[in-house]
């Protein structure tokens, strides 16, 4: 398990996610994700919800909001 914060400002670089993972977002705030052929989408997270990322994903992340962090688990 690990705790994440986005910077505000300051974008995630380009990553892969190779398993899938778990999410508990700490606030309301949402979130820019990328992807490498460009598209973006927003992920409105609030406060204690809880969300799934699949494995395989590539992306760069950006805060689109003062602040927001999560709690993270990947599955095995």
């Amino acid at each position: 398990m690990s705790r994440f914060s986005w910077p505000p400002g300051v974008p995630v670089p380009m990553h892969h996610h190779d398993k899938d993972t778990v999410m508990v977002f700490r606030h309301d705030g949402p979130i820019r994700s990328t992807g490498p052929d460009g598209k973006s989408e927003i992920l409105d997270s609030r406060k204690d919800q809880i969300m799934f990322s699949k494995a395989g994903r590539n992306h760069i992340e950006l805060l689109a909001c003062d602040r927001q962090s999560a709690v993270m688990r990947e599955l095995k």
